[in-house]
């Protein structure tokens, strides 16, 4: 059974010639099993052998002590010596060699004659202490051996395959993981040779991340080790792609996902296609999204992602309208190495095999040209792809989801979209309504974005006048949900109350709010929408309506829908903007 010191001991047979060389007596070193490691002179002829039990080399083991024995064979710590009758030493000194703590070796000077006798015994103190500085030194490799065989222990113990190389891309280690993943390693092997061309010069050019391999594909992660600003080490950590994908998807699966119940809204079309979508989630066939834009097409397709079989895997979008043709086809089905001028080493995977066992969402499907339409055809037949520059069929399991703003079955009269993959497609067609065919959901989706978007500034905006609704209600909303949306933050961020008015609202809808205005009844088709203050009569003639009129109406409509209990009083307050004195004395003004 070898030892820790044995491990080293080329290293400890040059430090015994060293000390022999320069003070002239004989040095050996024991391990803890009485195993002679190094020695010079005599013992130089036994090293591999054990010394005799009992000896002070043992005592100094098991005490952890120095000794000095000025008569070998006589002296009181010879006596249990097995070999004390037959000793050659005429002096000795030795110290115990420690490693946190514990005994792991004996390093002694011994002296064969009367001459390198009194050299040790004149100087025993200088040379007890020249060995403890010794035995310290051979401690601090022992050390550092220990540690890292732990840190090779640890490597091997992680499931991700780990090669180290030289900066020449010589191959200098390997844990047990990389083993199991690429046969035959050896040390000296070119980082070429293992995972492909081209990888060496990748990595020689900076890339920190790259995919190669030969048998297998991997992620490859690339850590240089630098001594005094120059790299003399890389270390790559090698993910097989397989694992990549399978971690993308659970990434996707651990993100808190978009459900049905995140769609509001209760009218009765919505509700439908609602329903509808619910009930194809379970189901592979293909969904047709059809819907205008901002209606909220992957918003239905992430839900159906949810409640479907794949829920655990990826849902990958891709908006075909958003990716230059050039580049959409290599996005969609990936790139082997060289394929084209500036393919990344080692080629790409495409959205189709991150979206394996899980769902690809093709938004704006009526953007993909013709050539990939026949392409996707064939994969949504075959069930496999190919990549860019690649030979080999590549199976995947998807679930493809479509949508598209686009009149697909006017394009298919114009040429403009495959007829076989419109079929292909339009299995399960969902039909999502324009905001403007249900403007029933208008109030409540603007208090839900009303709270998201207060919430997320950090402004204390309660609610809406009726004005600024009124003015919401009577526009067609051409970018629907999205738009009204993103009109309550930018009214949000402007307002200076507690109730946002029409006045910060986006001046297209302002602008809509003016126009209203002026639209009362008698006022005249040609009649002039400007003021005018030198015309007299111009209230008269437009039938506006005086303030008080308008704001006694108001208070009248909001009693017909809370009352006047105590929560209906409360509403109004909130509704009209008004605090409850106000509103009472409102009633009184107005006898209501």
């Amino acid at each position: 059974m070898h030892s820790e010191i044995s491990e080293i001991a080329p290293m400890l047979q040059d430090v015994v010639q060293a000390i022999h060389s320069v003070l002239g007596v004989e040095a050996t070193i024991v391990d803890r099993q009485r195993l002679r490691v190094a020695g010079t002179g005599q013992y130089g002829m036994e090293v591999g052998k054990k010394i005799a039990a009992g000896s002070v080399f043992e005592k100094a083991v098991q005490n952890g002590i120095p000794y000095i024995v000025e008569s070998p064979g006589t002296d009181a710590a010879c006596l249990s010596c097995s070999d004390r009758e037959r000793c050659r030493e005429s002096a000795e000194v030795c110290s115990p060699i420690l490693v946190e703590g514990a005994v792991v070796g004996v390093i002694g000077l011994i002296a064969f004659d009367s001459e390198e006798k009194l050299k040790l015994l004149n100087n025993r103190g200088a040379l007890l202490d020249f060995l403890e500085k010794m035995g310290n030194l051979i401690a601090s490799k022992v050390a550092e051996n220990r540690r890292n065989k732990e840190l090779e222990v640890l490597i091997d113990a992680i499931e991700t395959p780990i090669l180290s190389m030289t900066s020449e891309g010589a191959l200098v280690g390997a844990n047990d993981a990389a083993r199991r993943w690429i046969d035959g390693l050896t040390e000296g092997a070119g980082i070429n040779e293992v995972l492909g061309g081209g990888v060496l010069d990748a990595i020689q050019s900076g890339r920190t991340q790259l995919e190669a391999g030969l048998k297998r594909r991997f992620s490859i992660q690339v850590h240089p080790v630098t001594h005094a600003d120059k790299t003399v080490r890389y270390v790559l950590q090698l993910s097989p792609l397989k694992d990549v994908i399978r971690r993308f998807n659970k990434m996707f699966a651990e993100q808190q996902p978009t459900k049905f119940e995140d769609i509001f809204g209760k009218d009765q079309n919505l509700n439908e296609a609602i329903d509808l979508a619910r009930r194809v989630s379970k189901s592979k066939s293909t969904v047709l999204i059809l819907g205008e834009s901002g209606t909220g097409k992957e918003l239905f397709a992430r839900s159906i992602h949810s409640e479907s079989d794949r829920k655990d895997r990826g849902f990958i979008p891709v908006n075909c309208a958003a990716i230059p043709e050039a580049l959409l086809e290599s996005e969609l089905f990936g790139y082997e190495e060289g394929a084209f001028t500036g393919a990344v080493t080692g080629g790409r995977i495409g959205r189709f095999e991150q979206a394996h066992r899980g769902t690809l969402f093709l938004d704006e499907i009526g953007d993909l040209p013709l050539h990939l339409q026949a392409k996707l055809l064939r994969v949504l037949q075959d069930q496999q792809i190919y990549k860019v520059g690649g030979r080999g069929a590549i199976p995947v399991d998807v679930r493809l989801i479509a949508a598209t703003n686009k009149p697909l079955e006017e394009m298919v009269r114009d040429g403009e979209f495959r007829e076989d993959l419109y079929y292909r497609i339009n299995v399960i067609p969902i039909h999502i309504p324009p905001l403007r065919e249900r403007m029933g959901d208008l109030e409540s989706l603007s208090s839900i974005f009303l709270k998201k978007h207060s919430q997320r500034i950090g402004k204390k905006v309660e609610g809406i006048e009726l004005e600024a609704l009124k003015a919401m209600m009577s526009y067609t909303w051409p970018g629907n949900v999205r738009e009204l949306e993103n009109a309550i933050e930018y009214a949000v961020h402007v307002s200076t109350r507690k109730l946002l008015c029409s006045g910060d609202l986006p001046k297209r809808l302002r602008a809509g709010a003016l126009d209203r205005a002026f639209e009362a009844p008698g006022l005249p088709d040609n009649a002039d929408r400007g003021f005018d203050e030198d015309e007299p009569g111009i209230a008269e003639t437009a039938g506006i309506r005086s303030l008080n009129a308008l704001e006694a109406a108001e208070i009248r409509r909001a009693i017909q829908a809370y009352g006047k209990s105590k929560a209906g009083i409360e509403a109004m307050t909130a509704r009209l903007g008004i605090s409850r004195a106000t509103l009472y004395r409102k009633f009184k003004d107005y006898n209501l």
